[in-house]
């Protein structure tokens, strides 16, 4: 049996916290538990809006944290499952680039090649789908075999997310491989096992 408490949040697309509630949870051994908790939308959210669910334990440690993007464009069915297809979320173009605080860190593990990476948005605004990319030196092409146990995750602001990649020495040599941090509106960073980084740079022109 599960005991603990979830928490959502509603944020504007100015990260105007609009909507936050905690409420208990139990579910039951090998059972499933639905509607913990209505969300009610506030009138005036922003057309494009984000959710932010945290899932604790009784002792308040984290279990689990999902995020999602909205929009208030009405559903039409018979278009998609979830929503909108195509309009409704033009304002994502619009969020301002946010420069990660990076802390990235290499290690043997093992035999297997592990490197640590911690993001933090010092930022005012949403790191949005946040991609960590391991990379051979040479020519940028990704390291197969490797193995994240996160990936493709939104930071809000103060937010950090630490970060495991692993690969063996089959799948490249580690003193010849680079991590790049990147994301929609993430400056991109190279790093590398040197502790050296830099911005990429494509046509003569840094690439954010």
């Amino acid at each position: 049996e599960f005991k603990g408490q979830l928490t959502a949040r509603v944020l504007n697309f100015d990260m105007r916290e609009v909507f936050h509630r905690t409420v208990p949870v139990s579910v039951a051994a090998e059972a499933v538990t639905n509607n913990v908790m209505p969300i009610a939308f506030p009138a005036g959210v922003s057309p494009v809006h984000f959710i932010k669910l945290n899932l604790a334990d009784a002792q308040g440690h984290p279990v689990s944290s999902t995020f999602y993007w909205r929009s208030s464009k009405p559903y039409k069915p018979g278009r998609t499952w979830t929503g909108p297809e195509y309009e409704g979320f033009e304002e994502l173009g619009k969020l301002p680039p946010v420069k990660l605080a990076n802390e990235v860190k290499w290690r043997r593990d093992g035999g297997e090649n592990i490197c640590d990476v911690t993001v933090k948005n010092p930022s005012k605004s949403l790191a949005f789908m946040v991609w960590l990319r391991l990379q051979r030196a040479a020519d940028a092409r990704p390291v197969r075999p490797a193995f994240y146990d996160d990936n493709f995750f939104s930071l809000l602001p103060g937010e950090s997310r630490t970060v495991e990649i692993e690969f063996g020495d089959s799948a490249a040599n580690p003193q010849q491989v680079h991590l790049l941090v990147d994301g929609w509106n993430v400056v991109p960073e190279i790093h590398r096992p040197d502790g050296s980084a830099s911005i990429p740079i494509r046509n003569g022109q840094a690439r954010f």
